[in-house]
């Protein structure tokens, strides 16, 4: 059943996954296909912890302090999300 494997991105790539090694995985077609580019448990897991957040307010804090962004884009982009 090797031949029903297909390579999927674990992060969608159209969701702005790697292509790498760490974000790959084999499953069947079928699987692949119904899958489409939503994101599986394990990543819904790990966007739904407070770790996750925790480390994406750092990063975005290190480059307004860095200067690499502005703070006011953030602040726009986090009010134009939907809730």
């Amino acid at each position: 059943m090797i031949d029903y494997l297909q390579g999927d991105h674990r992060w969608p790539y159209s969701l702005f996954g790697e292509t790498s090694w760490p974000n790959y995985q084999l499953i069947c077609g079928s699987c692949n296909a119904a899958k489409s580019n939503r994101l599986d448990s394990d990543v819904r897991r790990l966007l739904g912890s407070g770790a996750f957040r925790s480390q994406v307010v750092a990063y975005l804090q290190k480059h307004v302090e860095q200067g690499t962004i502005a703070s006011d884009v953030i602040l726009k982009s986090i009010l134009s999300c939907p809730p």
